[in-house]
């Protein structure tokens, strides 16, 4: 819009013969220049943050998480002292670890101990 308004006001003063008061769309007085120069300094701007996002950047990496659970760190304490022993099924510090492109590794499972007593399984067919 600013463009047509400022070729409007040039073809009046070229009618008036007043050509000193022409500008050139390309001044730095209009808009033109100065939005070029804000849309390649956003161009930028953007390529820079998303490279930054795809490449995990601005992502914490992560920090294990402390047994908060009382019954969670009994647990790990029995199955780690040898209590779980003769459990039918026993995990011991069980860590896994997924990668991926584009989100680099994912820790999904992190020091888990289990032991499941006899007669406490059940099994489920799905």
């Amino acid at each position: 819009m600013e463009m047509a308004y400022n070729e409007y006001i040039n073809e009046y003063y070229a009618k008036i013969g007043q050509f000193d008061k022409m500008k050139s769309p390309f001044e730095w007085d209009t808009s033109l220049p100065r939005g070029l120069v804000a849309m390649t300094i956003e161009g930028f701007v953007g390529f820079f943050i998303t490279i930054m996002c795809q490449y995990n950047f601005l992502r914490k990496p992560h920090q294990p998480v402390d047994d908060d659970d009382m019954d969670v760190a009994r647990e790990r304490r029995r199955v780690l002292r040898g209590d779980a022993d003769n459990d039918m099924l026993k995990i011991e510090n069980l860590t896994k670890v997924y990668k991926s492109r584009k989100m680099g590794r994912i820790l999904a499972v992190d020091r888990l101990c289990l032991g499941v007593r006899p007669g406490n399984a059940s099994v489920c067919w799905g």
